[in-house]
């Protein structure tokens, strides 16, 4: 099964940039035990309140 990784902060804090790596880390850590292949990994430094951010409209776009 594949599988896409989305990770995002809400500021460009370098505090928040680590915070995106471990996030990655852990979700490729987590889709290695469960057997899935990633097949995307989407990144984004922005606010859950904007709807209309590029990653996750990159996200709905791949799950089409």
């Amino acid at each position: 099964m594949k599988a896409i990784i989305y990770c995002r902060v809400s500021t460009t804090k370098e505090t928040q940039e680590t915070s995106l790596a471990r996030q990655e880390e852990e979700l490729l850590r987590l889709a290695d035990s469960y057997g899935f292949e990633v097949a995307s990994i989407i990144k984004e430094q922005a606010s859950g309140y904007d709807l209309e951010r590029d990653g996750i409209l990159e996200l709905l776009e791949l799950i089409k």
